[in-house]
């Protein structure tokens, strides 16, 4: 049988019809589309309903932006300890996976800052002592002032803060940080 494509040179283009897919094809992995054109005519009915749209109808296409690291001052003006414990705000630490924080003080006595946790808006807070990496719970201890930046995992949906002094003199937590990381 004599070829169709006789001699050197560009072979054809041949079309070929495949209808015997399902409406819906499940795909895994990666699909490239690179190799559309930049306007696509399409005859029939098209189902974006699962696709953002703009405010003109059209489909958005963007690109998440990576979570940052949120930074929460939790102490401002200063605060004067007179050998109590005293609660900081309630922090949200949902979709996070660390924090730190970064208590800084005066004065004579030394102060501890305890992180506490929970899980649920009715359930108490509870010290977690998580010893992974640290030797103290991820507890801070400051003596005579100065500052200490303490990093832990998180331990619940809720972070709150509880510092004491150490002595009887006062000491005054002048400022307390706390940064939520991704």
């Amino acid at each position: 049988m004599p070829s169709s494509f006789p001699g050197p040179g560009p072979v054809p283009v041949l079309y070929v019809s495949v209808t015997n897919f399902p409406a819906v094809q499940p795909v895994s992995g990666m699909v490239n589309v690179g190799n559309l054109p930049t306007l696509q005519t399409v005859g029939g009915t098209v189902n974006v309903g699962n696709l953002p749209l703009d405010t003109g109808g059209a489909v958005r296409v963007t690109t998440a932006a990576a979570r940052q690291p949120v930074t929460i001052e939790l102490v401002s003006p200063p605060v004067t300890l007179q050998n109590a414990q005293v609660p900081l705000g309630i922090v949200d630490t949902r979709d996070f996976s660390s924090i730190s924080y970064f208590p800084q003080a005066s004065g004579d006595a030394g102060l501890y800052a305890y992180p506490y946790w929970r899980w649920n808006d009715d359930e108490p807070f509870t010290v977690v002592w998580d010893l992974r990496g640290t030797d103290n719970g991820c507890r801070s201890e400051l003596y005579f002032g100065g500052s200490n930046r303490v990093t832990c995992r998180v331990q619940g949906t809720q972070l709150q803060i509880a510092v004491r002094s150490l002595a009887f003199p006062s000491s005054t937590l002048t400022s307390f940080w706390v940064t939520l990381i991704p």
